[in-house]
């Protein structure tokens, strides 16, 4: 089990957010990296140094807040990183738009207090690979299995794969996984979904 790493990532070229984030975090016991634009944020997220969140800015010195989003959102190590966007000013395409990308909250730069509690609140999450436990995938696609599969174990979960309703009925046991992962449409015209109703 990884230990808390209690430091995360802000982006932005900002002096004086940077400034704010950085009392804000110390004030919940993180500590700070900063960056200021794309492609220096995508070499601290590669280099796998594990953070409680993301802090990332509307506007970089160089590239795009929301590329840099969806990065995060396709990468094993991160997928599930708590990610704050950051705006100047209110835009509601733009906050929407960050959203979709994988934001998982949206603030005004003026929010210190909201922000503020997302930062204390990512000190008590666990981070991504401190899970421990058993998941259970219904999926007849070999390569979404592997992919799930994947993330999964980058979470710290063991995965049993079942490929039809008669497999993972047979593999199903109360208690014994955390959680079922099951795809909606399988071959033979079979639901995902009738396999979970019938197990809750």
């Amino acid at each position: 089990m990884l230990s808390n790493p209690k430091q995360i990532l802000c982006i932005s070229p900002s002096m004086t957010q940077r400034s704010i984030i950085e009392r804000l975090a110390v004030d919940c016991g993180l500590r700070v990296n900063f960056c200021a634009g794309e492609a220096e944020s995508l070499i601290h997220l590669d280099n796998g140094q594990r953070y409680n969140a993301l802090v990332i800015a509307h506007e970089l010195a160089d590239g795009d807040s929301l590329q840099v989003i969806e990065s995060v959102r396709s990468s094993l190590v991160h997928a599930t990183l708590p990610v704050a966007f950051v705006m100047a000013a209110e835009n509601p395409d733009y906050a929407f738009n960050a959203l979709r990308c994988g934001a998982t909250e949206v603030f005004l730069a003026t929010e210190y207090s909201a922000l503020g509690t997302f930062l204390a609140d990512c000190v008590e999450r666990p981070v991504q690979g401190d899970f421990s436990g058993r998941v259970l995938l219904l999926e007849d696609s070999a390569s979404h299995a592997a992919f799930v599969c994947r993330l999964m174990e980058a979470l710290g979960l063991s995965v049993d794969v079942a490929h039809d309703v008669e497999q993972a009925s047979q593999l199903y046991a109360p208690r014994k996984y955390l959680i079922v992962i099951a795809d909606v449409v399988l071959k033979n015209g079979k639901s995902g979904i009738s396999f979970v109703r019938r197990r809750i």
